[in-house]
């Protein structure tokens, strides 16, 4: 059985957490982990993504294994705000930050454990399998990094991604896809005390087609929401236009579409 080293773990993570990784700026983080997994004998690719993405680059890492088959291990390296100068703190072997930003551990705690297990199988010179490492910038906000990865690159046909919540060893085998639906409803200003009948309410036009919507729980594998309505300047005018965001998860790709169009087509 393979030993984890505690403290080389922890000190690892407490490194990781120090350097400034808030999304769109991952230059630092990519730098390092990129040095780091170097050192342990992977070869390592900085993959660039688009200015507008983040400073910094995605990193492929690849560590060749001398039993057949391989795994991609994979983690996003941004952290959400506040995240600029996290100090973390130690207190009854519970790490958290000093209080005044976030502990970054969403997902660098993910990177620590992964580069931790490859140190143990090296230290003590154990078989494995080849081993891709895909470690990715902005994931938070919209999955940029990984929308931009090469995927030239990856050969296995299996991945674990180190990123959830729950309870240590939760195992999620399945997570929905998400369409967003931004609606802009024009109507007609009129004055709302003199001649409200010249206006049309765009805000009312809403109201009609979406008590027409099925909306939030769809199914069990299907959701969807009405999460910002956006309009108005003032309650003597008939509202003249209106925008609406909304969105449609399932894990069912066919189902999905079918509530996102049942959601346009209302509108």
């Amino acid at each position: 059985m393979t030993h984890i080293n505690r403290d080389r773990l922890v000190d690892h993570f407490i490194q990781l957490v120090q350097i400034d990784s808030e999304s769109r700026n991952e230059k630092a983080i990519a730098q390092a982990l990129s040095e780091q997994l170097g050192e342990l004998g992977f070869t390592v690719h900085k993959l660039p993504v688009p200015d507008e993405v983040s400073n910094g680059f995605n990193v492929y890492a690849r560590l060749k294994g001398s039993i057949e088959d391989s795994i991609v291990l994979s983690c996003h390296m941004d952290t959400v705000t506040p995240g600029i100068g996290i100090e973390p703190i130690i207190e009854d072997g519970i790490i958290r930050s000093k209080g005044n930003t976030i502990l970054g551990g969403d997902d660098k705690s993910g990177i620590a454990a992964i580069m931790e297990a490859v140190r143990c199988i090296q230290s003590e010179n154990l078989d494995h399998k080849t081993i891709e490492l895909a470690f990715t910038v902005h994931e938070e906000g919209g999955l940029f990094g990984s929308e931009h990865f090469d995927m030239s690159f990856i050969t296995s046909d299996k991945a674990i991604v180190l990123d959830t919540g729950g309870p240590i060893g939760t195992i999620v085998n399945a997570a929905p896809g998400q369409q967003k639906i931004v609606a802009n409803i024009k109507g007609r200003p009129a004055h709302a005390g003199l001649a409200p009948e010249e206006g049309i309410s765009a805000i009312q036009v809403a109201a009609d087609a979406i008590t027409q919507m099925k909306l939030l729980r769809i199914d069990e594998e299907t959701t969807a929401n009405i999460g910002i309505v956006e309009g108005g300047n003032a309650t003597n005018i008939v509202m003249p236009e209106l925008k609406i965001v909304a969105e449609a998860r399932s894990l069912n790709g066919d189902k999905l579409d079918a509530q996102v169009n049942h959601m346009v087509e209302t509108f």
